[in-house]
């Protein structure tokens, strides 16, 4: 098929057809997104025109952040398993404020 003449709904039947009983996320993730990107780079170039895909609707889970005891856990247990640099990581991700209480 060519560029042009590929549509949105081929795409989304195609990640269905490379993943058949993966979750929307999954296919949102690794077929739509990732067509979408390849087909929009020679869209750039002027070659085509971009194409945008609408994506499967997902239902978001609800994230728990982890806490200040959490880390400290984490971090212990690293230590004890000789993870060391994992210990490390965190202490470096908490102390520059990637994560926060």
């Amino acid at each position: 098929m060519l560029v042009p003449k590929i549509t949105g709904e081929a795409i989304r039947q195609m990640a269905r057809k490379l993943y058949p009983g993966a979750t929307n996320a999954t296919l949102n993730r690794q077929g739509i997104v990732p067509a979408q990107t390849i087909i929009n780079y020679p869209a750039d170039l002027e070659c085509c025109a971009r194409i945008k895909v609408k994506l499967l609707k997902v239902n978001a889970m609800k994230k728990t952040p982890a806490t200040r005891g959490w880390a400290e856990a984490f971090a212990q247990q690293a230590v004890q398993d000789e993870l060391h640099h994992l210990a490390a990581f965190l202490h470096v991700y908490v102390w520059h404020g990637s994560m926060t209480w």
